[in-house]
């Protein structure tokens, strides 16, 4: 009987220790694209609905592929005290990999409103819900529901050494 409990215990504190190993993992979404730097005058006076239709047309980045979805973060705004006003950030959501390479390689960079702006892979995480067997309520819920490839995992040194930038090098790790 106190083999069964100690087993028991055993194998709660693995998939305890499984919870936080996976909790504390960071995620490359291969189909995410993270921009920074996009001059916040060209649309200030636009309500956050306006902004995400209108970064969703050909002239921004509805060129490179079907978007799925556009989250413009226009809470925290920078560099405010900048001579060219202040910019944002925002996440598109391709539907393929592809569409998220070709939107990196051409924008990353690239100048808008006087602004360079900044391209790269977006990361994510594992939903917690999901990581403890329960269902998400949430169906528009970023983090991800299914276990991905060791490859797609990163580091915060390599994001802060910027690993998550589309070459060569990542093509090869990331399952594209």
């Amino acid at each position: 009987l106190t083999f069964y409990f100690m087993r028991h215990k055993l194998a709660r504190q693995h998939n305890a220790d499984r919870f936080r190993a996976l909790q504390a993992k960071t995620i490359i979404q291969r189909n995410l694209v993270y921009v920074t730097n996009i001059a916040f005058n060209l649309f200030e006076k636009m309500t956050l609905a306006q902004i995400a239709q209108t970064l969703h047309r050909y002239e921004f980045f509805g060129q490179y592929g079907d978007v799925v979805k556009i989250i413009p973060n226009i809470k925290t705004l920078h560099n405010i005290q900048s001579s060219s006003g202040p910019s944002f950030s925002a996440y598109i959501t391709y539907r393929s990999a592809e569409s998220s390479t070709q939107c990196i390689r051409a924008t990353n960079g690239s100048w808008l409103a006087g602004k360079v702006l900044n391209a790269s892979l977006g990361t994510t995480k594992y939903c917690s819900h999901f990581l403890r067997n329960k269902q998400c309520t949430n169906a528009d819920f970023a983090y991800l529901h299914q276990l991905v490839s060791e490859r797609d995992y990163i580091t915060k040194d390599e994001l802060t050494q910027g690993k998550n930038q589309v070459d060569e090098a990542l093509s090869q790790r990331v399952a594209f």
